[in-house]
């Protein structure tokens, strides 16, 4: 199995969990108004880098073996969101 490593887990075009240039827009639950996240809006050409980056990351992906994907995904994602200090999420309070 391939290291994780920080560059595995970076999120946009330019390695970083936000790193839209756009304004910041708030996103809000309607249950009682509280903050759920904040994201940064991304201009054509930072999309646009981000498609091709997701594009060529499923070019690799698609020639691992079926049973390989899902366990790569499965170690994958819980240390990416570890290194990126992502919060983990709770179920039931």
């Amino acid at each position: 199995m391939t290291p994780v490593s920080a560059g595995t887990c970076s999120r946009s075009a330019t390695g970083s969990a936000g790193a839209g240039s756009g304004p910041l827009i708030e996103v809000q639950t309607p249950v009682d108004g509280s903050r759920l996240a904040a994201v940064r809006e991304v201009t054509e050409e930072e999309y646009d880098q981000i498609v091709e980056r997701s594009h060529q990351a499923f070019l690799e992906w698609r020639k691992l073996p079926a049973p390989k994907q899902g366990i790569e995904s499965l170690v994958r994602i819980p240390k990416c969101m570890r290194s990126s200090g992502t919060p983990r999420m709770t179920v039931f309070p």
